[in-house]
């Protein structure tokens, strides 16, 4: 969907509404929450102010909605988000496996938190068997700060896995938020 300059717009993953200021390339828009502040966003963040969405959570049974979660394709020239190399000692990160929930789903208002969780934490253990299928050797995790309780999610799953060691990330790169792994 293209929107115009002006055009009221809201936010799919937050109770805000805003106006187009600017239409940037690959579907990015700059917009104006009613707050009064300035962000870019994804085409796919956004539509049109007095769309009807409507939840239909409710009309699903809670064990069947897991199932049905689509994941997003992540495209990184759309998103503004890609992974680069990353120099820590003379070694590169191969991979960054990013657990924030706007970073695997497109939608994700309806869900409850612990709903969120089971899916960041299945999307992490699906990362780890790829990345050592493709045969990585180091990889960063990133869960973000918060309350640390996805944090303690990932230390978890893996603690899980023998072949694994894991630490802190580089602080000056990542801040709190990340968890560097060492495949062996």
């Amino acid at each position: 969907m293209k929107f115009q300059v002006g055009q009221s717009i809201e936010f799919l993953d937050e109770k805000l509404t805003g106006k187009v200021l600017e239409a940037k390339s690959n579907g990015r828009y700059r917009v104006e929450t009613e707050d009064g502040f300035d962000r870019e966003v994804n085409e796919s963040e956004i539509i049109a102010h007095g769309n009807e969405v409507y939840d239909l959570t409710p009309l699903i049974d809670p064990e069947e909605r897991s199932k049905i979660i689509i994941e997003k394709e992540v495209d990184p020239a759309a998103t503004g988000r890609s992974s680069k190399k990353h120099e820590i000692q003379g070694e590169f990160i191969e991979r960054e496996i990013d657990l924030h929930i706007e970073a695997i789903l497109d939608y994700h208002r309806h869900l409850s938190n612990a709903e969120i969780v089971l899916i960041q934490t299945n999307h992490l253990k699906r990362e780890l068997d790829r990345a050592e299928q493709d045969g990585l050797r180091r990889i960063v995790v990133i869960h973000g700060r918060g309350t640390g309780a996805l944090k303690s999610e990932v230390i978890e799953i893996l603690e899980q896995r023998g072949n694994l060691r894991f630490y802190d990330a580089e602080y000056k790169e990542y801040g709190l938020g990340a968890t560097e792994v060492l495949i062996l």
